[in-house]
């Protein structure tokens, strides 16, 4: 078939390939046979890249393969633009022809152009990737393993790269009691998602999000006998991607590895409607519904976590101050010191909240008796409107719950109160702390404090109101569940009085502790 085009002082070559490169064959062979063979090779790069991507467990093969496949890419296109190029300069000189073989080496030179293209655009960033990828893909950031709460949790944290499913394992070897994982990432391979959702599957082990589990992560987040997420926690989804470009094959591969675990069809189909740059973060109630969490977990069932293999305890506590409530108490709490010591400690060793939340609410609590009666009207105020609404809530659900919060504040809250109460009491607590310290007011003398509740007494009676109830309620040996409603009619009364006479009546009662 590949005949020489010319007469040549050379002996022709016996090898097809030797022939088609010294330009022995004849133009229309070299172009339209040889030179399609050039596509085939470039087609496979397309499909084994996408597949090896998709089930890339080992990434010195991935690496391998992708090196191979595009050096015979490299070398197939050069052959066939050499020879073509060879083919068409004879055909001139022997044909007088010369449309067709300059066509034909236009067409070689700009194949050329657009196989360089392809090189850049598609060869050199998976090759990199894969490179990334062997060397255990530094450039993300910090991944690893830390074992928690003396050996039952364990948290893998970080991005998914290479060797972080060994490391899992090697942590359960350690930890062979452990029930539940923590999942702290962004994402990551897929391959390391799918060891690591194997090592959970094969443990059966519970999964817990802390703060956030997306992209590849949530593979290994189904693998959880149960799931479990933190009232804060997310779970993002995005449709499939190869070193972060869309490719079908690996849309297929995330699709059939979520439709394994059960998620129905429209929540599949806004996973895939959501391209790979973008991250979808279901409601709670959206993943409640399709089965993606088993439900939300309590403060103190799981762990701390979310700080890192390593946690930097200095830089935690940087993150708590953000915060007001711990601003205000850095500056107005004598014990600061000792609160953060409990902090470092729970998040050191991956202890549950719930003993520092307790703590917390001891600190908070003291500094607010302590400032109370120095507080600035408008602070006081806030803090008084916050208390009605909150012991009304927990009189309601239980009223020796509430004798206790008035008494020293020491109670499950999250129990009794929603999360906007909650949210309000911590600002209020904080600026009544800051405000307090920065333009405390003058203490009422014991004397003032007696003449301004009488004033309110007395103010209360001519409102038709009944005081002496109120102030029965308050004695010490008086039922517990008349001491909330007891506390918060004389509130109610002084929040009542003219503002321009300075709360006094407000402050006197604050000032009795």
């Amino acid at each position: 078939m590949c005949d020489a085009a010319v007469p040549t002082p050379t002996i022709p070559a016996k090898n097809y390939l030797l022939r088609h490169w010294r330009g022995e064959c004849s133009l229309a062979v070299s172009y339209w046979v040889n030179g399609w063979l050039a596509v085939i090779p470039i087609a496979m790069v397309a499909v084994l890249a996408g597949v090896a991507m998709r089930e890339s467990r080992q990434p010195w093969l991935y690496l391998t393969g992708l090196l191979l496949i595009w050096s015979v890419v490299i070398l197939t296109v050069v052959w066939q633009s050499v020879g073509t190029w060879r083919s068409a300069a004879p055909t001139k000189r022997l044909h007088g022809r010369r449309f067709w073989p300059v066509a034909a080496q236009v067409m070689t030179v700009l194949g050329l152009l657009s196989n360089a293209n392809l090189l850049r655009t598609r060869a050199v960033p998976a090759i990199v990737d894969a490179a990334s990828y062997v060397r255990g893909d530094p450039r993300l950031g910090v991944h690893g393993v830390r074992v928690l709460r003396d050996g039952t949790e364990i948290e893998v944290s970080g991005p998914l790269a290479w060797g972080l499913a060994q490391q899992l394992d090697a942590a359960l070897a350690q930890a062979p009691h452990a029930h539940v994982v923590h999942l702290d990432s962004f994402g990551g391979r897929v391959g390391v998602a799918l060891d690591i959702a194997g090592i959970i599957a094969v443990h059966q082990l519970d999964t817990y999000v802390e703060h956030v589990c997306a992209s590849a992560c949530t593979l290994a987040f189904l693998a959880g006998q149960q799931r479990w997420i933190s009232e804060h926690g997310r779970l993002g989804f995005h449709s499939g991607t190869v070193a972060g470009t869309v490719n079908r094959l690996a849309e297929a591969g995330f699709r059939q590895h979520y439709e394994r675990y059960g998620l129905p069809a429209d929540f599949l189909d806004h996973i895939f409607r959501t391209p790979p740059t973008n991250l979808w973060f279901p409601t709670r109630d959206e993943l409640t519904n399709a089965h993606v969490i088993t439900g939300l977990a309590a403060d103190g069932r799981f762990a701390v976590s979310g700080f890192g293999p390593q946690p930097n305890l200095r830089e935690t506590e940087q993150q708590l101050l953000r915060q007001p409530i711990y601003a205000a108490l850095q500056r107005t709490d004598p014990d600061w010191p000792a609160l953060m010591a409990r902090w470092d400690w729970t998040v050191g060793r991956g202890e549950p909240i719930t003993g520092f939340a307790a703590e917390l609410r001891t600190h908070i609590a003291r500094n607010m008796r302590r400032l109370l009666p120095v507080a600035p009207d408008g602070a006081l105020r806030q803090f008084a409107t916050i208390m009605l609404s909150e012991t009304a809530s927990i009189q309601q659900a239980d009223p020796e719950a509430c004798w206790a919060y008035l008494h020293n504040g020491i109670i499950e809250q999250r129990r009794y109160l929603s999360p906007g109460q909650l949210r309000d009491d911590l600002a209020a607590s904080a600026r009544l702390l800051m405000d307090a310290t920065d333009y405390p007011q003058p203490r009422l003398s014991a004397a003032d404090g007696k003449a301004q509740l009488k004033r309110l007494i007395a103010e209360m009676r001519r409102d038709g109101q009944d005081p002496e109830a109120a102030l029965e309620a308050l004695r010490a040996d008086a039922p517990h569940d008349a001491y909330c409603p007891g506390i918060a009619a004389l509130v109610r009364a002084a929040m009542a009085w003219p503002a321009d006479d300075d709360d006094t009546p407000l402050r006197a009662l604050f000032s009795q502790g």
